[in-house]
């Protein structure tokens, strides 16, 4: 079988150009946008192929194989070994030396018309056309290369602006890929390297020393980086697209002081240096500001890809709008919603490293699974599962190889993104062996630098690096052991109860006949995903957060969130003893851990809410997630005791914590104790305690009055609802 019968057999589109079969390259979606035949290029007599994008190359058995089709069946042969090297871009059959003689002409043959695209469409200015040689050979654009000495090495013919059919770009037959530009390198201290001539050439005519390698994205060979030993800033500006990221990473690693430029995602897919200056109408103080955010290939590598240019939203979304949807199909979601969302955008801010896991905690059929449904369609950025088990994250399973180990570990599935996880009480309700090696691993992972572990199946396994993501989970309440051992690890995750109302017989029976649920549930999905796509594109490449400019008195409000949730969380087990016909509480060493991480933690999150808001400031508006969640981070008895005694003012006295726990007495007087070991409460006898009833009054310390005051209220109250 001939390989055009085979194409057509696949039913696959080709044009024939002499020799050459020429087709969108069907190994990588590099051809995806293309407007001409495409980039891979076979050799009809031998069947060997060679993709110019993307670089892919082999012959007929190679392209068998990739289709699922066996080569001898097919009849498809080895090719001979004097035909399987490709010539690697579509060649010129003349390769007569290049004279100056023969440059001028082509130069001044140039067409007004040609000359007039090259400066409006091309970005080009005339003194830079002329500098450069750019001529006409009478069907297209010459370019021709020289080389560090001005010698001309060969010219490169590109298609002219109105024609589409053949190749691109044309090479004389044996002409090996050059840097272009060499010459410039012998006198600068900065230049940057782009993906084709003519960009480079865009450059030049905005005064920027830029060169380019005639072999495209995937062409820098190693004898090149001693070229560039004498260039202190170097970088690398490629095109938008797959290919131009991994071309430049590849460039970035053989200079490793090169820094890679990432263009705004308005250029579009496949976009470059000239639409960005033309397209756009970029400025060179525009580009000098892509220049400041450029990162070398290694940070690039370490960070993985957190700040991926993500789609535009179909419709832009603003906060005001997201809410007044949620509000209107779920109600009760709307506050848990907003929380969750700015839990999200964390991933946004460059300087956040610690993962922040928030648990939305109610009884069943509150909430929780349609609030964590909202990231569903935000597959770019959540990872949503049902259930997970900590072990997953780095798997040591015996059942598998070692090198398909890395396809099954979650840690790098969600590096960068956030983990959905809609019942976590399955992991609450393990063996406390079981728990605590489950907590113990999650500790270590919400460090986000990774996770390594041993086991004598596959030895030492996991990852270092930059490892954040953030975490959204739900889950019945919580019970009392597992705060225990949550507070004895030091706690990475916070906790926000839904509350959800009871409702009546009336709303219940309203419910039958509203709209249909999944189709609310869609819509509040679809438009969680608008809000979210464009705050990302608002904010591409990350936001290098100014945090002097947050007001002191709201890092303030946030400090104090972190020591009282601190204290809440702290570790004591108190017990009541008899002694002398008298009871007294005993307790235990008491743990407490340092306000630090959870400051920086709440800090975090009321930046990521900022940014919800459309904004690069914490404001008041941005602190009742953080209070909220603060009042919602703790074994639930203190949490209710704490707010009994803000109810009333800062001081209660047993009999109203009683009622307000509904306790009897000696658990009132255990928990108000607990508090008080803890630092949270100052305890006094009540004068009016009655024989066998002791009674004592419970003051907010003077530390923590703050969350009594109005200005505490207020802020609370800022809450949607």
């Amino acid at each position: 079988m001939i390989i055009q019968d085979y194409l057509n057999q696949k039913g696959i589109p080709f044009k024939v150009h002499g020799h050459e079969i020429i087709l969108n390259c069907p190994f990588s979606n590099c051809d995806l946008n293309s407007k001409g035949p495409g980039h891979c290029y076979i050799q009809s007599e031998t069947g060997v192929y060679y993709c110019q994008k993307c670089s892919e190359k082999g012959n007929l058995l190679t392209l068998a194989k990739f289709y699922g089709d066996d080569p001898v069946t097919l009849g498809f042969k080895e090719p001979p070994q004097k035909s399987r090297q490709f010539k690697t871009k579509n060649e010129d059959e003349t390769n007569s030396p290049l004279s100056t003689e023969q440059i001028e002409n082509w130069h001044h043959a140039l067409p007004g018309d040609i000359r007039t695209w090259l400066i409006e469409k091309r970005g080009l200015s005339d003194y830079v056309i002329n500098f450069a040689k750019l001529g006409w050979d009478g069907s297209r654009i010459v370019i021709p290369i020289p080389d560090d000495k001005g010698a001309w090495l060969f010219a490169k013919r590109r298609l002219a602006p109105d024609m589409e059919d053949g190749p691109k770009y044309l090479y004389p037959f044996g002409a090996k890929a050059a840097l272009y530009g060499t010459e410039l390198l012998l006198d600068t201290d900065e230049v940057v390297i782009t993906e084709g001539e003519l960009d480079a050439l865009v450059l030049r005519s905005n005064g920027i020393i830029s060169v380019s390698s005639t072999g495209g994205a995937g062409t820098f060979p190693e004898e090149w980086v001693p070229l560039f030993r004498n260039v202190e800033k170097i970088f690398i500006a490629y095109d938008n697209d797959e290919p131009g990221e991994k071309g430049a990473l590849k460039v970035g690693k053989l200079l490793p002081n090169a820094r890679i430029v990432r263009l705004p995602n308005e250029v579009g897919e496949h976009g470059d240096i000239t639409d960005f200056f033309v397209k756009l109408g970029r400025n060179v103080d525009d580009f000098a500001g892509l220049l400041k955010s450029a990162k070398t290939a290694a940070e690039i590598e370490e960070a993985g890809q957190r700040y991926k240019p993500l789609p535009l939203p179909t419709t832009k979304t603003s906060v005001e709008e997201w809410r007044a949807l949620i509000l209107s199909k779920f109600p009760e979601c709307l506050s848990a919603g907003e929380v969750g969302v700015a839990v999200l955008l964390q991933l946004l801010i460059s300087d956040v490293r610690n993962p922040f896991g928030l648990v939305y905690v109610d009884v069943p059929s509150a909430g929780k699974t349609i609030t964590l449904n909202f990231f569903s369609d935000l597959k770019e950025l959540a990872y949503p599962t049902d259930s997970f088990s900590p072990a997953s994250l780095v798997s040591h399973a015996s059942n598998r190889k070692q090198e398909d180990l890395e396809q099954i570990d979650l840690l790098p599935r969600i590096r960068h993104k956030m983990l959905v996880v809609r019942d976590l009480a399955p992991i609450f309700a393990e063996r406390q062996e079981n728990l605590l090696k489950n907590l113990g691993v999650l500790t270590r992972v919400f460090d986000g630098e990774g996770y390594e572990s041993d086991s004598g199946v596959h030895g030492k396994r996991g990852y270092r690096g930059d490892y954040t993501f953030m975490f959204l989970a739900g889950s019945t309440p919580i019970a009392p052991r597992v705060w225990k051992f949550m507070g004895n690890l030091g706690s990475r995750l916070f906790f926000l109860n839904l509350n959800v109302a009871d409702k009546s017989e009336e709303e219940l029976a309203d419910l039958l006949v509203q709209d249909d649920f999944k189709r609310k549930e869609q819509e509040c999905r679809t438009i969680t995903r608008e809000l979210v796509l464009t705050t990302w594109n608002r904010h591409k490449g990350g936001i290098v957060w100014d945090k002097k400019a947050d007001p002191q008195e709201l890092r303030k409000i946030v400090a104090r969130c972190a020591k009282l949730l601190a204290h809440l969380r702290g570790t004591v087990n108190v017990w009541a003893e008899e002694d002398d016909g008298e009871t007294k509480h005993q307790h235990t060493n008491t743990i407490i851990e340092k306000p630090t991480r959870i400051n920086q933690l709440l800090y975090n999150l009321a930046r990521g809410h900022a940014l919800l808001c459309g904004r690069t400031i914490i404001t008041n508006e941005d602190m009742w997630p953080i209070i909220e969640v603060t009042m919602n981070s703790a074994m639930y008895n203190r949490i209710r005791l704490l707010q009994a005694i803000m109810d009333c003012g800062g001081t209660a006295t047993t009999d109203v914590i009683e009622t307000a726990l509904g306790c009897s007495n000696p658990t009132a007087l255990k928990e108000i104790e607990t508090l008080r070991i803890l630092e949270v409460l100052d305890v006094e006898d009540h004068h009016l305690a009655k024989a066998g009833r002791p009674e004592k009054i419970a003051t907010l310390k003077k530390e923590f009055e703050w969350f009594i005051s109005e200005e505490c209220t207020k802020l609370r109250q800022m809450k949607p609802r």
